[in-house]
Protein backbone atom coordinates (compact mmCIF):
# COMPACT_ATOMS: atom_id res chain seq x y z
CA UNK A 1 0.00 0.00 0.00
CA UNK A 2 2.31 2.23 -1.41
CA UNK A 3 0.13 5.08 -1.78
CA UNK A 4 -1.15 5.09 2.28
CA UNK A 5 2.64 4.85 3.63
CA UNK A 6 3.99 8.30 1.29
CA UNK A 7 0.84 9.82 3.24
CA UNK A 8 1.44 8.30 6.59
CA UNK A 9 5.54 8.62 6.20
CA UNK A 10 4.90 12.30 4.75
CA UNK A 11 2.76 13.83 8.30
CA UNK A 12 5.42 11.61 10.37
CA UNK A 13 8.37 13.86 8.86
CA UNK A 14 5.92 17.14 9.23
CA UNK A 15 5.64 16.70 13.24
CA UNK A 16 9.02 15.09 13.13
CA UNK A 17 10.59 18.29 11.56
CA UNK A 18 8.30 20.96 13.75
CA UNK A 19 9.29 19.22 16.59
CA UNK A 20 12.81 19.29 15.76
CA UNK A 21 13.74 15.91 16.11
CA UNK A 22 16.78 15.39 14.34
CA UNK A 23 17.94 11.84 14.98
CA UNK A 24 14.27 10.60 14.01
CA UNK A 25 13.84 12.84 10.84
CA UNK A 26 17.42 11.24 9.90
CA UNK A 27 15.95 7.76 10.34
CA UNK A 28 12.59 9.05 8.42
CA UNK A 29 14.85 9.91 5.30
CA UNK A 30 16.49 7.14 5.00
CA UNK A 31 13.53 4.76 5.41
CA UNK A 32 11.56 7.43 2.56
CA UNK A 33 14.87 6.40 0.36
CA UNK A 34 14.47 2.75 1.03
CA UNK A 35 10.57 2.53 0.76
CA UNK A 36 10.70 4.55 -2.60
CA UNK A 37 13.03 1.81 -3.74
CA UNK A 38 10.56 -1.06 -3.46
CA UNK A 39 7.79 1.29 -4.52
CA UNK A 40 10.26 1.57 -8.15
CA UNK A 41 9.86 5.14 -7.90
CA UNK A 42 12.13 6.81 -10.35
CA UNK A 43 13.43 10.22 -11.02
CA UNK A 44 12.72 9.83 -14.73
CA UNK A 45 8.93 8.61 -14.14
CA UNK A 46 8.39 11.02 -11.66
CA UNK A 47 10.77 13.89 -11.33
CA UNK A 48 11.11 13.09 -8.04
CA UNK A 49 15.22 13.10 -6.85
CA UNK A 50 15.62 11.67 -3.74
CA UNK A 51 19.66 12.49 -3.33
CA UNK A 52 18.71 15.56 -1.67
CA UNK A 53 16.87 14.04 1.24
CA UNK A 54 19.71 11.28 1.37
CA UNK A 55 22.15 13.91 1.62
CA UNK A 56 19.94 15.99 4.52
CA UNK A 57 20.15 12.81 6.31
CA UNK A 58 23.95 12.23 6.41
CA UNK A 59 24.65 15.87 7.25
CA UNK A 60 22.48 15.32 10.13
CA UNK A 61 23.79 12.02 10.84
CA UNK A 62 27.51 13.80 10.97
CA UNK A 63 26.33 16.94 12.88
CA UNK A 64 24.73 15.18 15.42
CA UNK A 65 28.27 12.30 15.71
CA UNK A 66 26.10 9.26 14.94
CA UNK A 67 28.10 6.63 12.95
CA UNK A 68 24.63 4.68 12.94
CA UNK A 69 22.81 6.91 11.31
CA UNK A 70 25.95 8.16 9.21
CA UNK A 71 26.75 4.78 7.39
CA UNK A 72 22.89 4.17 6.76
CA UNK A 73 22.33 7.58 5.03
CA UNK A 74 25.68 6.95 3.05
CA UNK A 75 23.74 3.86 1.67
CA UNK A 76 20.63 5.43 1.60
CA UNK A 77 22.44 8.04 -0.84
CA UNK A 78 23.58 5.03 -3.05
CA UNK A 79 19.90 3.87 -3.41
CA UNK A 80 19.16 7.54 -4.63
CA UNK A 81 21.68 7.41 -6.92
CA UNK A 82 20.51 4.32 -8.60
CA UNK A 83 16.75 5.77 -8.90
CA UNK A 84 18.00 8.65 -11.00
CA UNK A 85 20.09 6.38 -13.24
CA UNK A 86 23.79 7.13 -11.72
CA UNK A 87 24.28 3.82 -11.76
CA UNK A 88 28.50 3.56 -11.06
CA UNK A 89 28.30 6.30 -8.54
CA UNK A 90 25.81 4.17 -6.98
CA UNK A 91 27.76 0.95 -6.56
CA UNK A 92 30.69 3.12 -5.45
CA UNK A 93 28.90 4.61 -2.90
CA UNK A 94 27.55 1.40 -1.52
CA UNK A 95 30.65 -0.73 -1.87
CA UNK A 96 32.34 2.53 0.26
CA UNK A 97 29.88 2.36 2.73
CA UNK A 98 29.85 -1.51 3.19
CA UNK A 99 33.47 -1.41 3.53
CA UNK A 100 32.96 0.81 6.74
CA UNK A 101 29.81 -1.06 7.90
CA UNK A 102 31.79 -4.38 7.79
CA UNK A 103 35.06 -2.60 9.11
CA UNK A 104 33.06 -1.16 12.19
CA UNK A 105 30.55 -4.12 12.57
CA UNK A 106 28.05 -1.91 12.62
CA UNK A 107 24.91 -1.50 10.75
CA UNK A 108 24.77 -4.60 8.98
CA UNK A 109 21.29 -5.51 9.46
CA UNK A 110 20.54 -4.15 6.05
CA UNK A 111 23.51 -5.64 4.33
CA UNK A 112 21.50 -7.79 1.91
CA UNK A 113 19.35 -4.96 0.66
CA UNK A 114 22.24 -2.91 -0.21
CA UNK A 115 24.25 -5.35 -2.02
CA UNK A 116 20.54 -6.23 -3.63
CA UNK A 117 20.51 -2.71 -4.77
CA UNK A 118 24.21 -2.89 -6.24
CA UNK A 119 23.28 -5.69 -8.47
CA UNK A 120 20.14 -4.31 -9.71
CA UNK A 121 22.94 -1.62 -10.62
CA UNK A 122 25.09 -3.24 -12.30
CA UNK A 123 21.95 -4.99 -14.09
CA UNK A 124 20.46 -1.75 -15.01
CA UNK A 125 23.77 -0.53 -17.15
CA UNK A 126 24.09 -4.06 -18.74
CA UNK A 127 26.64 -5.82 -16.52
CA UNK A 128 24.61 -9.26 -16.46
CA UNK A 129 27.27 -11.42 -15.00
CA UNK A 130 28.29 -9.10 -12.42
CA UNK A 131 24.75 -8.81 -11.60
CA UNK A 132 24.45 -12.56 -11.33
CA UNK A 133 27.38 -12.43 -8.76
CA UNK A 134 26.54 -9.61 -6.81
CA UNK A 135 22.56 -11.42 -6.39
CA UNK A 136 24.27 -14.75 -5.46
CA UNK A 137 26.44 -12.47 -2.67
CA UNK A 138 23.14 -10.58 -1.50
CA UNK A 139 21.86 -14.77 -1.09
CA UNK A 140 24.46 -16.02 0.99
CA UNK A 141 24.17 -12.49 3.56
CA UNK A 142 20.76 -12.78 3.84
CA UNK A 143 20.90 -17.07 4.27
CA UNK A 144 23.35 -16.25 7.34
CA UNK A 145 21.45 -13.47 8.85
CA UNK A 146 17.90 -15.57 8.74
CA UNK A 147 16.51 -12.18 7.07
CA UNK A 148 13.59 -13.65 5.22
CA UNK A 149 12.87 -10.57 3.04
CA UNK A 150 16.18 -9.86 2.30
CA UNK A 151 16.38 -13.33 0.47
CA UNK A 152 13.36 -12.65 -1.07
CA UNK A 153 14.62 -9.04 -2.44
CA UNK A 154 18.00 -11.01 -3.17
CA UNK A 155 16.36 -14.25 -5.30
CA UNK A 156 13.84 -11.31 -7.09
CA UNK A 157 17.14 -9.49 -8.40
CA UNK A 158 18.91 -12.79 -9.35
CA UNK A 159 15.21 -13.83 -11.20
CA UNK A 160 15.42 -10.40 -12.99
CA UNK A 161 18.81 -11.21 -14.19
CA UNK A 162 18.95 -14.74 -15.10
CA UNK A 163 15.70 -14.30 -17.00
CA UNK A 164 17.74 -10.87 -18.60
CA UNK A 165 20.72 -12.87 -19.59
CA UNK A 166 18.59 -15.82 -21.30
CA UNK A 167 19.76 -18.46 -18.36
CA UNK A 168 18.32 -21.86 -18.76
CA UNK A 169 14.26 -22.04 -18.09
CA UNK A 170 15.03 -24.32 -15.22
CA UNK A 171 17.51 -22.23 -13.63
CA UNK A 172 15.48 -19.08 -13.73
CA UNK A 173 12.57 -20.76 -12.82
CA UNK A 174 14.05 -22.16 -9.58
CA UNK A 175 15.42 -18.45 -9.00
CA UNK A 176 11.83 -17.09 -9.20
CA UNK A 177 10.64 -20.14 -7.10
CA UNK A 178 12.86 -19.49 -4.12
CA UNK A 179 12.12 -15.55 -4.30
CA UNK A 180 8.17 -16.64 -4.11
CA UNK A 181 8.72 -19.27 -1.08
CA UNK A 182 10.72 -15.95 0.88
CA UNK A 183 7.47 -14.08 0.23
CA UNK A 184 5.58 -16.28 1.69
CA UNK A 185 7.65 -16.52 4.95
CA UNK A 186 8.31 -12.62 4.82
CA UNK A 187 5.22 -11.44 3.97
CA UNK A 188 6.88 -9.04 1.53
CA UNK A 189 4.39 -8.76 -1.39
CA UNK A 190 5.84 -5.55 -2.28
CA UNK A 191 8.32 -7.96 -4.79
CA UNK A 192 5.02 -9.93 -6.15
CA UNK A 193 4.82 -7.26 -9.48
CA UNK A 194 8.43 -7.69 -10.02
CA UNK A 195 8.01 -11.64 -9.74
CA UNK A 196 5.50 -11.93 -12.32
CA UNK A 197 7.38 -9.58 -14.66
CA UNK A 198 9.82 -11.92 -14.59
CA UNK A 199 7.80 -15.01 -15.15
CA UNK A 200 5.93 -13.00 -18.22
CA UNK A 201 9.02 -12.22 -19.51
CA UNK A 202 10.42 -16.09 -18.97
CA UNK A 203 7.38 -17.55 -20.55
CA UNK A 204 7.77 -14.93 -23.41
CA UNK A 205 11.03 -16.51 -24.92
CA UNK A 206 8.73 -19.53 -26.49
CA UNK A 207 4.52 -17.45 -25.95
CA UNK A 208 4.90 -14.00 -26.77
CA UNK A 209 0.58 -13.52 -25.93
CA UNK A 210 1.79 -15.33 -22.40
CA UNK A 211 3.98 -12.76 -22.07
CA UNK A 212 1.60 -9.70 -22.76
CA UNK A 213 -0.65 -11.24 -20.41
CA UNK A 214 1.50 -11.44 -17.74
CA UNK A 215 3.13 -7.81 -17.90
CA UNK A 216 -0.67 -6.89 -17.84
CA UNK A 217 -0.88 -8.64 -14.86
CA UNK A 218 2.12 -7.09 -13.07
CA UNK A 219 0.85 -3.53 -14.28
CA UNK A 220 -2.24 -4.06 -12.49
CA UNK A 221 -0.64 -5.10 -9.35
CA UNK A 222 1.60 -2.08 -8.98
CA UNK A 223 -1.46 -0.02 -9.91
CA UNK A 224 -3.34 -1.98 -6.74
CA UNK A 225 -0.28 -1.35 -4.64
CA UNK A 226 -0.26 2.19 -5.29
CA UNK A 227 2.95 2.57 -7.09
CA UNK A 228 2.46 4.13 -10.74
CA UNK A 229 5.87 4.64 -11.74
CA UNK A 230 6.65 0.99 -12.54
CA UNK A 231 2.66 0.09 -13.59
CA UNK A 232 3.37 3.48 -15.89
CA UNK A 233 6.80 1.50 -17.34
CA UNK A 234 4.73 -1.24 -18.36
CA UNK A 235 1.94 0.37 -20.09
CA UNK A 236 4.44 2.45 -22.36
CA UNK A 237 5.76 -1.21 -23.14
CA UNK A 238 2.62 -2.99 -23.71
CA UNK A 239 1.43 0.36 -25.70
CA UNK A 240 -1.74 1.14 -23.51
CA UNK A 241 -3.02 4.21 -22.19
CA UNK A 242 -4.33 4.88 -18.77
Amino acid sequence: KFDEWRTVHGNALHLLRLHNEREMTCRAQIEQVMGSYLARITSVASGWDLRPIALEALHVAEATNNQHFVVLSSLALGVAQFLVGEFQACEEQISTSLQVARTEKNPLDHESFYVSVAAESCLARGDTPAAIDKALEAIGIAHKGDAWFQSALAYTVLADALVRFGAPLAEASTAIAQAHGFVQRSGGNSLLPRLRESEARLAGRTDRAAMIAGLREAEAMWRQMGAPDPADRLANELGTKH
